[in-house]
């Protein structure tokens, strides 16, 4: 009975601020918190902020007494039933010194080499589905900075425990088959290439605590319905997120992460609605390097395997979100086989 009266109050409550936006906000310096995730208390990823810090209160049902608030990998702090009225939201970030890529100039060399950590994550409905993360290496053309191949050294894949019985829904099913590697081809043309192609894109720039975003996002998605092998699919589209160096000239010299969320509305012929599949990519840069050899040596990175010949998540540097991951799937989380 009590807790009835709980969820009746709290919904009427959440009826009054339900067109609400909040925003994040660092304590420390002012600036916007993009991309911090919100989850329930069952685990389930209900919004993320975008580039300005802001989530809609919408994204928050149903409502709950408290949620989880996750910023770079880490537990930054928590929502509670009283912080839902409120527009701004001022949360104690740790300022982190970001190290630069090291770059030796070398225009006469062949190719530029862009070595970093890569992870993709699939969610479901907010669930999240299976992950990806390893080490790669992008390869550029020198001359006119296009964008040639991407290397993979080592990977590992992990899944979400398997039901006995797979439903013809979507949501019983393993999707590592949406995971990849985010190649940050967005790198090789001007910024001004898309701030032109309004029809497609609006850009968006805003400076946080210690980095500059830049923000590419979709303006307009196919909204009919695509049948693919008794699968319907709609409302396909991306954003992408580059960061480089605060105050900088926004050049590869300058980069510092790259970030894509591919979203689209998904099931089966038989199923009476469409599941959210949302299919999150980043890619991390630790080096950048000029030279005249390719690279002959590559992995193929198939979600059936992991492939790896040393612990290379423990670096210091290496992002942890499988733990973060971990924490909210409660042991329903396993790696498939290494296959090295």
């Amino acid at each position: 009975m009590k807790t009835q009266i709980l969820s009746l109050v709290l919904g009427l409550f959440f009826s009054l601020v339900n067109a609400q936006t909040m925003q994040f906000i660092s304590e420390n310096s002012g600036t916007p918190l993009p991309q911090i995730f919100v989850y329930d208390q069952s685990g389930k990823l209900l919004a993320e902020s975008d580039i300005e810090g802001k989530i809609t209160s919408e994204s928050l049902k149903p409502v709950q007494e408290k949620y989880s608030l996750i910023y770079e990998n880490e537990k930054i702090g928590e929502l509670t039933f009283s912080d839902l009225n409120r527009e701004i939201v001022k949360l104690k970030d740790r300022v982190k010194t970001i190290e630069p890529v090291v770059l030796q100039d070398n225009s006469n060399a062949k190719y530029i080499f862009l070595e970093g950590n890569f992870n993709s994550t699939v969610t479901l409905n907010g669930i999240t589905n299976c992950y990806a993360d390893g080490i790669a290496t992008h390869v550029f053309d020198n001359k006119n900075k296009k964008f040639l191949y991407t290397v993979v050294y080592q990977y590992r894949i992990y899944e979400r425990t398997k039901p006995e019985k797979i439903t013809k829904t979507i949501a019983s099913h393993t999707m590592t088959g949406n995971l990849g590697i985010l190649t940050p081809t967005m790198l090789t043309k001007d910024l001004s290439y898309y701030q032109k192609d309004s029809k497609n894109y609006t850009v968006r720039q805003v400076t946080t605590t210690n980095k500059d975003l830049i923000e590419m996002k979709a303006t307009r998605f196919d909204d009919k319905v695509k049948k693919l092998l008794g699968i319907w699919i709609t409302q396909a589209k991306g954003d992408y997120i580059l960061a480089f160096e605060k105050d900088s000239e926004k050049k590869l010299r300058d980069f510092l992460e790259a970030r894509l969320l591919i979203s689209a509305k998904m099931k089966f012929r038989s199923e009476p609605d469409f599941n959210d599949l949302k299919v999150y990519q980043n890619f991390f840069p630790t080096n950048l390097r000029y030279g005249n050899d390719e690279i002959k040596t590559s992995v193929k990175f198939k979600t059936g395997n992991s492939y790896y010949s040393e612990k290379y998540w423990e670096k210091d540097n290496f992002p942890q979100l499988l733990q973060v991951i971990s924490n909210f799937n409660g042991g329903k989380f396993v790696e498939v086989k290494n296959t090295y």
